[in-house]
Protein backbone atom coordinates (compact mmCIF):
# COMPACT_ATOMS: atom_id res chain seq x y z
CA UNK A 1 0.00 0.00 0.00
CA UNK A 2 1.23 3.29 -1.11
CA UNK A 3 1.77 5.81 1.62
CA UNK A 4 -0.87 8.75 1.25
CA UNK A 5 1.02 12.14 0.65
CA UNK A 6 0.10 14.74 3.20
CA UNK A 7 -0.88 17.62 1.84
CA UNK A 8 -1.18 21.41 3.89
CA UNK A 9 1.62 24.25 4.23
CA UNK A 10 4.95 23.92 4.98
CA UNK A 11 6.26 26.27 8.22
CA UNK A 12 8.10 28.56 5.91
CA UNK A 13 5.00 29.16 4.25
CA UNK A 14 2.81 29.98 7.41
CA UNK A 15 5.47 32.30 8.73
CA UNK A 16 6.13 34.24 5.66
CA UNK A 17 2.27 34.96 5.57
CA UNK A 18 2.09 35.46 9.45
CA UNK A 19 4.62 38.62 8.93
CA UNK A 20 2.97 39.70 5.76
CA UNK A 21 -0.49 39.88 7.73
CA UNK A 22 1.90 41.64 10.70
CA UNK A 23 2.89 44.46 8.52
CA UNK A 24 -0.13 44.79 6.67
CA UNK A 25 -2.02 44.93 10.44
CA UNK A 26 0.71 47.75 11.51
CA UNK A 27 0.21 50.24 8.83
CA UNK A 28 -3.37 50.08 9.10
CA UNK A 29 -3.33 51.01 13.03
CA UNK A 30 -0.68 53.55 11.99
CA UNK A 31 -3.19 54.84 9.14
CA UNK A 32 -6.13 54.45 11.84
CA UNK A 33 -4.72 56.72 14.74
CA UNK A 34 -3.29 59.15 12.13
CA UNK A 35 -6.25 59.49 10.64
CA UNK A 36 -8.27 59.84 14.55
CA UNK A 37 -5.43 62.94 15.27
CA UNK A 38 -6.11 64.59 12.10
CA UNK A 39 -10.19 64.24 12.80
CA UNK A 40 -9.80 65.46 16.83
CA UNK A 41 -7.53 68.38 14.95
CA UNK A 42 -10.74 69.33 12.44
CA UNK A 43 -13.33 68.81 14.83
CA UNK A 44 -11.70 71.50 17.48
CA UNK A 45 -11.21 73.99 15.11
CA UNK A 46 -15.23 73.35 14.36
CA UNK A 47 -16.36 73.48 17.55
CA UNK A 48 -14.14 76.72 18.09
CA UNK A 49 -15.55 78.24 15.02
CA UNK A 50 -18.96 77.59 16.20
CA UNK A 51 -18.41 79.39 19.58
CA UNK A 52 -16.60 82.06 17.36
CA UNK A 53 -20.25 82.34 15.83
CA UNK A 54 -22.24 81.71 18.76
CA UNK A 55 -20.24 84.68 20.33
CA UNK A 56 -21.21 87.05 17.40
CA UNK A 57 -24.62 86.35 17.19
CA UNK A 58 -25.27 86.66 21.22
CA UNK A 59 -22.99 90.17 20.84
CA UNK A 60 -25.63 91.16 17.79
CA UNK A 61 -28.36 89.59 20.13
CA UNK A 62 -28.14 91.69 23.46
CA UNK A 63 -26.66 94.85 21.38
CA UNK A 64 -23.35 94.49 23.78
CA UNK A 65 -20.23 92.38 23.35
CA UNK A 66 -19.36 88.90 23.53
CA UNK A 67 -16.14 87.12 22.88
CA UNK A 68 -13.86 83.77 22.56
CA UNK A 69 -10.25 84.21 24.45
CA UNK A 70 -7.24 82.08 24.02
CA UNK A 71 -5.17 82.81 27.41
CA UNK A 72 -1.95 80.83 26.97
CA UNK A 73 0.02 79.55 24.19
CA UNK A 74 -0.11 76.36 22.95
CA UNK A 75 -3.09 76.20 24.97
CA UNK A 76 -5.53 73.30 25.00
CA UNK A 77 -8.16 75.38 26.17
CA UNK A 78 -9.97 78.68 25.71
CA UNK A 79 -12.77 81.23 27.41
CA UNK A 80 -15.79 81.63 25.90
CA UNK A 81 -18.12 84.81 27.31
CA UNK A 82 -22.05 84.80 26.28
CA UNK A 83 -25.38 84.59 27.45
CA UNK A 84 -24.94 80.86 26.98
CA UNK A 85 -28.34 80.12 29.01
CA UNK A 86 -30.15 83.34 27.54
CA UNK A 87 -30.39 85.14 30.69
CA UNK A 88 -29.04 88.48 29.07
CA UNK A 89 -26.45 87.90 31.89
CA UNK A 90 -22.91 87.07 30.02
CA UNK A 91 -21.03 84.17 31.47
CA UNK A 92 -17.26 82.75 31.23
CA UNK A 93 -16.50 78.63 30.35
CA UNK A 94 -13.63 77.06 29.86
CA UNK A 95 -13.52 74.75 26.95
CA UNK A 96 -11.15 72.29 26.42
CA UNK A 97 -9.42 70.98 23.11
CA UNK A 98 -9.99 67.23 21.92
CA UNK A 99 -6.75 65.07 22.99
CA UNK A 100 -3.58 65.94 21.18
CA UNK A 101 -4.52 69.41 20.08
CA UNK A 102 -3.13 72.48 20.44
CA UNK A 103 -3.73 76.25 18.99
CA UNK A 104 -0.66 77.35 17.86
CA UNK A 105 -0.80 80.98 18.32
CA UNK A 106 0.18 83.41 20.88
CA UNK A 107 -2.53 84.46 23.66
CA UNK A 108 -5.62 86.64 22.18
CA UNK A 109 -8.98 87.89 22.61
CA UNK A 110 -11.46 88.08 19.99
CA UNK A 111 -14.69 90.38 20.74
CA UNK A 112 -17.42 91.27 18.30
CA UNK A 113 -19.19 94.42 19.10
CA UNK A 114 -22.93 94.47 18.81
CA UNK A 115 -23.27 94.78 14.93
CA UNK A 116 -21.21 91.84 14.82
CA UNK A 117 -17.76 92.65 13.78
CA UNK A 118 -14.64 92.12 15.53
CA UNK A 119 -13.62 95.24 18.13
CA UNK A 120 -9.94 94.60 16.76
CA UNK A 121 -8.31 92.90 13.51
CA UNK A 122 -8.93 89.70 11.85
CA UNK A 123 -6.56 86.55 12.88
CA UNK A 124 -5.23 83.61 11.47
CA UNK A 125 -5.77 80.50 14.29
CA UNK A 126 -3.82 77.12 13.50
CA UNK A 127 -5.35 73.99 15.64
CA UNK A 128 -2.45 71.29 15.32
CA UNK A 129 -2.15 67.80 16.41
CA UNK A 130 1.57 66.45 18.21
CA UNK A 131 4.83 67.95 16.42
CA UNK A 132 2.92 70.29 14.55
CA UNK A 133 1.30 68.06 12.52
CA UNK A 134 -2.05 67.83 10.80
CA UNK A 135 -2.68 71.60 10.95
CA UNK A 136 -6.37 73.38 10.05
CA UNK A 137 -6.15 77.05 10.03
CA UNK A 138 -9.13 79.15 11.32
CA UNK A 139 -9.11 82.55 9.90
CA UNK A 140 -11.75 85.29 11.52
CA UNK A 141 -11.82 89.06 9.96
CA UNK A 142 -12.57 92.34 10.80
CA UNK A 143 -16.27 91.83 9.38
CA UNK A 144 -16.66 88.70 11.49
CA UNK A 145 -16.38 86.10 9.29
CA UNK A 146 -15.31 82.97 10.74
CA UNK A 147 -13.17 80.19 8.05
CA UNK A 148 -11.85 77.00 7.89
CA UNK A 149 -9.69 75.94 5.96
CA UNK A 150 -8.35 77.46 2.47
CA UNK A 151 -12.22 79.12 2.06
CA UNK A 152 -11.54 82.43 2.62
CA UNK A 153 -13.00 86.07 2.75
CA UNK A 154 -11.07 88.44 3.43
CA UNK A 155 -12.41 92.16 4.08
CA UNK A 156 -10.49 93.43 0.90
CA UNK A 157 -13.37 91.67 -0.38
CA UNK A 158 -15.98 93.91 0.47
CA UNK A 159 -17.39 96.65 -1.53
CA UNK A 160 -17.84 100.48 -0.80
CA UNK A 161 -21.31 101.38 -1.15
CA UNK A 162 -22.68 104.48 -1.40
CA UNK A 163 -25.74 105.52 0.31
CA UNK A 164 -27.54 108.75 -0.94
CA UNK A 165 -24.44 109.83 -2.64
CA UNK A 166 -23.04 109.66 0.95
CA UNK A 167 -19.93 106.81 1.39
CA UNK A 168 -19.95 103.74 3.87
CA UNK A 169 -16.44 102.52 5.06
CA UNK A 170 -15.38 99.64 2.82
CA UNK A 171 -12.25 98.26 1.54
CA UNK A 172 -12.58 96.64 -1.69
CA UNK A 173 -12.52 98.65 -5.73
CA UNK A 174 -16.18 98.18 -6.48
CA UNK A 175 -18.59 100.65 -5.68
CA UNK A 176 -22.32 100.21 -5.52
CA UNK A 177 -25.06 103.23 -4.91
CA UNK A 178 -28.46 102.40 -3.32
CA UNK A 179 -31.06 104.87 -3.20
CA UNK A 180 -30.02 106.52 -6.37
CA UNK A 181 -32.10 106.97 -9.61
CA UNK A 182 -30.38 105.10 -12.81
CA UNK A 183 -28.57 107.28 -15.28
CA UNK A 184 -30.97 107.85 -17.91
CA UNK A 185 -30.58 106.04 -21.45
CA UNK A 186 -29.20 107.63 -23.92
CA UNK A 187 -30.88 109.15 -26.40
CA UNK A 188 -31.58 107.86 -30.03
Amino acid sequence: MRARRQRGFTMTQLVVTVAVFAVVAAFSVMGIASARVSMRVQQSAREFAGYLEKARADAIRRHSTAGVQVIYASADSYLVTMDFNLDGVPETRTVQLQEDVSINHDPFSLTFDWRGRLTGSGQSISFEGPDGKYPVQLDVTGSGDVTIGEEKFLDAEVPTVNLNNTSVTGTGDTVASIGTAPPAPPSP
